[in-house]
């Protein structure tokens, strides 16, 4: 039976945004734990950020968009 999935739409920039990220993550981590796919898409990520994600295993999709756009 599977769990689900979940998708994570967070962005940041090195001036803002990076906490929220990180509480987005620790909430994806949870998720995961629970055999939840997990799947996360941003506007902008800071490249420490997205190599935090990915040593979790997460691979963050960065589209471009407007930051805190749909």
């Amino acid at each position: 039976m599977s769990a689900g999935a979940l998708l994570v739409r967070a962005d940041a920039w090195p001036q803002i945004g990076s906490g929220h990220v990180m509480r987005c993550l620790a909430l994806a981590m949870a998720a995961r734990d629970r055999g939840v796919e997990v799947h996360w898409e941003a506007a902008r990520l800071p490249d420490g950020l997205r190599e935090r994600l990915v040593a979790e295993g997460i691979t963050p999709s960065v589209h471009g968009a407007e930051p805190g756009s749909d």
